[in-house]
């Protein structure tokens, strides 16, 4: 049996990805910041229109990452990679030409009875993108692509995208083979991490923001006591 291994990477993912090995990533379970600049300046001035060009940054920064994607996964591995309704076209035409499949799985929140706002609809779901060869492996069993968990609750949440640990742990245990290894290139508060501890599998967590990986480090490396057999390794990457 090998000895699992968590590493913490302080660092920008651009510049780690690519020290990396080739087809070394079983899963890459992420959630990048998927805000674009455009809704900053259009609601200024309702004469400006968004434009597809506006993403054009977001798009180029994506398409790079997602080329690094694909070399560090394994032609058996998978991406799963949180998104909005806003910038899923972008992530889909970044994945569509790195890989054979492209589908959207969809996390319900579960109904909210917050006052309506300016909206005609209240949120309560965001996408994710799976993205996959045909010779991916995954568990068969029979799980729908609506997912249902409730979201962190605000006042114990470490990061303000925080994804509940539960709901990562279904999507590893989907897809993740013995002995498997998970990467998230932008961790934040490290909820993939300690969701890969739960299931028994190493991960590679990189994330730029220093205060967010001493916060990591108190979450995920306080474990040593309960995992004697597990490595734990710290970077700052430069």
């Amino acid at each position: 049996m090998n000895k699992n291994f968590y590493r913490l990477i302080c660092g920008d993912c651009l510049k780690v990805l690519p020290t990396l090995p080739d087809e070394s990533i079983d899963l890459i379970l992420t959630d990048p910041p998927f805000y674009l600049p455009i809704r900053n300046y259009a609601s200024r001035d309702k004469k400006w229109r968004p434009k597809i060009a506006d993403t054009s940054i977001v798009k180029n920064f994506f398409e790079t990452v997602f080329r690094e994607y694909r070399r560090v996964l394994k032609r058996s591995g998978h991406l799963l990679c949180f998104c909005d309704p806003v910038s899923y076209p972008i992530f889909f035409h970044s994945s569509y030409n790195q890989f054979h499949i492209v589908r959207c799985l969809v996390w319900y929140k579960g109904k909210n009875y917050f006052p309506l706002g300016k909206g005609a609809w209240r949120h309560s779901f965001e996408l994710i993108l799976h993205a996959q060869d045909h010779n991916a492996t995954f568990k068969k069993e029979n799980r729908q692509d609506v997912i249902e968990f409730k979201v962190v609750p605000n006042k114990v949440r470490l990061h303000p995208a925080e994804k509940p640990v539960k709901l990562l742990e279904t999507l590893i245990n989907a897809v993740i083979p013995e002995n498997g290894v998970v990467l998230d290139s932008f961790l934040g508060s490290g909820s993939v991490m300690e969701a890969s501890q739960n299931m028994n599998v190493s991960c590679i967590g990189i994330d730029n923001d220093s205060d967010y990986c001493e916060i990591v480090k108190k979450r995920c490396f306080g474990r040593t006591f309960l995992d004697h057999e597990a490595e734990y390794n710290y970077e700052v990457f430069k």
